[in-house]
């Protein structure tokens, strides 16, 4: 049978423009003979849903933390309109409840930022391949096929890469560990790798069948985490109109990762010891005494012995988190594993018929980089060089290019913000709104007025730009 390309029309709306820019490119430069992706992507919750409604849409990425609009009303909204479009969520730190939501009104599946591109493709096939699985055998097994072969060439996601001594003698840990439900605190800088190894421990052990669910404990304020772990009762406080479980409760056969540990409030880290220590919590507002079996994983980058010490976090809580301690070493540590990881990514996301390899020379330039951000710098810097390679060595201009996409954004942005502090505190108190105006155009000013440079360093679509420029009422040269 002669095998046509079959086409996949997307459609992405995430107001994090780097993100929504990065998906497209990625799987624009993927299409190929088995599956041609056709990408539209939208910053703006308006611009997409028109576009949602006018044209022919299988697909959705859609991202649940929508500033302009509710990404949960967007997707009842789309469902509504078009039942038989599959809808992918992606979501941030502390989004379980809203996860477990959304597949509720409707969405195929969620993906958890950072993810990996990969990833995001084979969720993509799947929903399509749902989409279509009653009305064309055809395309159906055109899909199986592809991702059968990701499958293959990705391997498991859950998968930590290196040959480092330190890193075999974590591995072997982990195995060790995840034959027993005790508690395990992981210690590493930011981008290490401690959630992928709590995920390897879930994975590996006899809850892999049951909910995985990562939690930020530094990025959600108090209260929030406090109804996202432990729910609540309808009437607790002002707008809880119905009971909502928490994540003790839902994931009780399962496991939680409590990612940033170090940074939970004092007061709360009380109530956790209470759940640790006997396996019990209340909802807010509820009186029951609830019984959970949930497993908990815990990381932080900070030195929890440091904290006990200043008396920033509980001894008790130290002591009964840290039943045992895997430690993370960062990557500048284990550079002699930079060119397997390389290798590994590159094939995770180079999707083409081309074989894309590194050049001794750009090898060089990844190996005495000093990679802040660890392993998730390296990925992301990999993940660009896919997008930005149009042959099949990879030069060091092109490694140098895509570092510089990420180092040179956030020292002009470091440059800009301190710089603008001093240019405010000369000034008499003013209005948010005439703080938010200045910022604008000094920041425009200051990049040469380059649109797509002011945006990303003010955190916004190049949309929102124009849009604020129209309401403060000043020109691109003003």
């Amino acid at each position: 049978m002669d095998i046509k390309t079959e086409t996949v029309n997307l459609l992405i709306i995430d107001d994090e423009e780097m993100t929504g820019l990065t998906i497209r490119d990625y799987l624009r430069a993927i299409s190929g003979d088995l599956v041609s992706y056709n990408v539209e992507f939208f910053s703006g919750s308006d611009e997409g849903f028109k576009y949602f409604k006018n044209n022919p849409v299988d697909v959705v990425i859609l991202d649940m933390m929508l500033k302009e609009n509710d990404g949960m009303r967007l997707l009842k909204e789309m469902k509504a309109l078009k039942p038989e479009v599959e809808i992918i969520i992606l979501t941030g730190y502390g989004s379980g409840q809203k996860s477990i939501a959304a597949l509720k009104v409707g969405a195929f599946d969620f993906l958890s930022k950072p993810f990996v591109l990969a990833s995001l493709e084979k969720i993509i096939l799947k929903a399509y391949s749902k989409k279509v699985m009653e009305t064309e055998n055809r395309i159906t097994s055109i899909i199986e096929k592809k991702i059968s072969d990701l499958e293959t060439s990705i391997g498991s996601e859950e998968t930590f890469i290196g040959n480092d001594s330190k890193i075999k003698e974590i591995i072997g840990l982990v195995s060790e560990i995840s034959k027993t439900d005790c508690n395990v605190l992981i210690q590493g800088e930011s981008g290490t790798g401690k959630e992928l190894i709590a995920r390897l421990i879930h994975k590996s052990s006899n809850r892999s069948q049951e909910l995985f669910f990562p939690i930020n404990c530094g990025a959600i304020p108090e209260n929030l985490l406090e109804s996202e772990l432990f729910g609540y009762e309808k009437g607790a406080f002002t707008g809880a109109n119905t009971r909502k479980l928490g994540l003790f409760e839902v994931a009780t056969k399962g496991t939680i990762f409590l990612d940033e540990i170090g940074d939970l409030p004092l007061t709360f880290q009380v109530k956790l010891l209470r759940v640790l220590e006997r396996g019990e919590f209340n909802r807010i507002g509820g009186t029951k005494i609830l019984k959970t079996e949930t497993r908990v994983i815990s990381a932080t980058n900070k030195d929890l012995r440091v904290e006990v010490e200043k008396g920033l976090f509980r001894r008790d809580l130290y002591y009964r988190l840290n039943v045992i301690t895997i430690t993370l070493p960062p990557l500048r540590e284990r550079i002699l594993d930079i060119p397997l990881l390389v290798e590994y990514f590159l094939k995770k996301n180079n999707k083409t018929d081309k074989k894309i390899e590194i050049s001794k020379e750009a090898m060089e330039i990844l190996l005495n980089y000093n990679w802040p951000g660890n392993v998730r710098e390296l990925q992301n810097v990999v993940d660009r060089i896919v997008i930005l390679s149009d042959s099949n060595i990879v030069t060091p201009e092109i490694v140098n290019r895509a570092l510089s996409m990420h180092d040179n954004y956030s020292k002009i942005k470091q440059y800009y913000e301190s710089d603008f502090v001093e240019l405010v505190e000369k000034d008499s108190l003013i209005t948010l709104e005439e703080l938010e105006k200045r910022y604008i155009k000094y920041v425009f000013k200051s990049t040469g007025y380059n649109k797509a440079k002011s945006a990303y360093i003010l955190g916004i679509s190049e949309r929102t730009l124009y849009r604020k420029m129209k309401q403060y009422g000043f020109d691109s040269y003003d």
